[in-house]
């Protein structure tokens, strides 16, 4: 997906919170028709400044928060002129990965539904480190118009137990894929799945259509069979781009300063953490270990995501070192930090560079592709999807890395 296309989900989701009032639309149109027919000899300087103010304070609150889901979805290719049949398996786009273990890991497939279309999903997965896939299988039905427009996400807490969700649905299954089916929490928007069992996390937009209300984090400890307990977000905060860690721990970014709003203790205590990018910043990178380490990187302002400067913390957000960001890193950053003292920084179009010092030096890592996504399940066994589509995995606590291919 790309930028244009992860605005129109957000105004999708914004919309379905707080629709237009009744008569608004054709109000202003008839009003805009009626103000048409003068001749204007003058330009009113002032609106135009007014409107240009808008349009960037939208285009840069969008920017902050949209980042790592807009550049892990490809484009899906436009309505075909020949219209009939649903698309079969053989149409399939590679959407998002996610794994577990060195040998278990999850694909979400795509394919368009003519003539209007929309996305039916697939799931299939591997057993045996990507060497074979399995037969795909239908996710829920196709989506009908209005469905669907911010994309949506795969996530494994388990072998068994997994959710694919976003904008207005949400599957779980807990057979490994072999079936689906809602998983009964009520929402509007599902904007993050994370954790590794026991720990679920789920952070919901929770309201119905036009309703304002906080997002709420959700925790399950049966594999999303029961969500007991939950609490509210507070604003500011950015759900979608949540870091699971430890045992029962959650970080979630703010965009902007990048503040830190997060617990370690399953939800039992939660605290916030003051960052250190500066206000203008289009898009915060964090990303922990153990919940005491943090890291944080802070990009220009709109529209420049590349990340300009970073931070390191090694007391909590008690106090920071500031530390280098490596030369050529692209715009489209994915930070994340396997153990404690390491951290990744992928691009879409400036390769993959690690650190194994704390940030103090950064190396490029020749020969991985342009990740615009990775997860590592062990020390050393890691899992990356390119921007073309392929997945690639590392067994060398990321040195190195192998191409798979597509499923």
């Amino acid at each position: 997906m790309t930028i244009r296309d992860d605005i129109r989900g957000h105004f999708a989701r914004e919309e379905a919170r707080f629709p237009t009032p009744a008569g608004l639309r054709e109000s202003v149109s008839a009003e805009a028709a009626r103000d048409g027919a003068v001749e204007r000899r003058t330009l009113n300087w002032a609106a135009v400044v007014a409107v240009g103010l808008a349009v960037a304070i939208v285009a840069g609150l969008l920017a902050a928060g949209s980042m790592r889901h807009s550049f892990a979805f490809p484009v899906f290719p436009g309505p075909s002129p020949k219209p009939t049949v649903p698309a079969t398996p053989g149409d399939m786009n590679l959407i998002e990965i996610d794994a577990v273990d060195s040998a278990n890991a999850f694909a979400l497939l795509a394919t368009l539904i003519q003539p209007n279309n929309r996305p039916q999903f697939w799931f299939s997965r591997t057993t045996d480190g990507g060497a074979h896939w399995s037969k795909p299988v239908q996710v829920g039905p196709h989506l009908a118009n209005g469905e669907g427009d911010s994309g949506h996400h795969i996530h494994f807490v388990d072998r068994d137990n997994g959710f694919i969700y976003g904008n207005t649905t949400a599957f779980v299954t807990h057979d490994g894929g072999r079936s689906w089916k809602e998983t009964g929490l009520h929402f509007l928007v599902m904007e993050s799945a994370a954790g590794r069992a026991p720990w679920t996390w789920a952070v919901i937009y929770p309201c119905a259509k036009g309703v304002q209300c906080p997002e709420k984090v959700y925790l399950s400890k049966d594999g999303g069979r029961t969500w007991p307990q939950s609490w509210d977000v507070p604003g500011g905060v950015d759900p979608r781009f949540v870091t699971a860690f430890g045992d029962g721990g959650l970080l979630i970014p703010e965009p902007g300063v990048g503040n830190l709003f997060m617990t370690t203790d399953g939800g039992l205590t939660w605290r916030s953490v003051k960052g250190r990018c500066s206000g203008d910043t289009a898009a915060a990178y964090a990303a922990t270990a153990d919940g005491r380490e943090l890291w944080e990187a802070c990009s220009a302002p709109f529209p420049d995501f590349t990340p300009k400067t970073l931070f390191v913390s090694e007391n909590g957000g008690a106090t920071w070192t500031e530390r280098k960001v490596p030369a050529g890193l692209g715009q489209a950053a994915y930070l994340i930090s396997p153990t404690p003292g390491t951290a990744f920084l992928a691009s879409d179009k400036g390769g993959l560079f690690v650190s194994t010092d704390g940030g103090a030096s950064w190396t490029a890592l020749p020969g991985a592709g342009s990740f615009v996504w990775l997860t590592f399940t062990s020390p050393r066994d890691g899992w990356a999807l390119s921007a073309e589509r392929t997945i690639w995995v590392t067994s060398d606590g990321g040195r190195t890395w192998v191409g798979l291919g597509r499923p």
